[in-house]
């Protein structure tokens, strides 16, 4: 079985407790653009933990995005959802690095491979 970092954990919990946020929020306003972006950050770091060689300059770039957005303390779960609309507003910015490296995530033929496989 394949972890990050022990340093990185964080990182993960809190965007899984991001993207719970979006979710709720948006079973609300009837989107899933939040919850879905999060999501996809998600499978991301999880693609870096499997590929950590070939994706190396990705990885580096997006935890050092994320460990400046995400704080390693979260607010109290009602002051949650704000956080993740505001942080979301930030990293769904075209030109924001986060955006990027997601947007081209599936140029990499072995991530493209197995996205294949479960999108058929």
């Amino acid at each position: 079985m394949i972890f990050p970092e022990e340093q990185k954990l964080w990182i993960f919990e809190n965007l899984y407790e991001l993207l719970v946020a979006a979710g709720k929020q948006e079973q609300v306003t009837g989107t899933g653009t939040m919850r879905s972006y999060y999501a996809s950050i998600l499978d991301a770091l999880i693609f870096m933990c499997y590929f950590p060689k070939s994706m190396k300059a990705e990885s580096e770039k997006l935890y050092e995005q994320l460990e400046k957005l995400i704080p390693r303390t979260l607010p109290t779960e009602n002051k949650r959802t704000v956080l993740a609309e505001e942080l979301f507003n930030i990293i769904y910015d075209r030109k924001h690095s986060v955006r990027e490296i997601i947007y081209y995530l599936d140029t990499i033929t072995k991530v493209n491979r197995i996205k294949s496989v479960f999108t058929q």
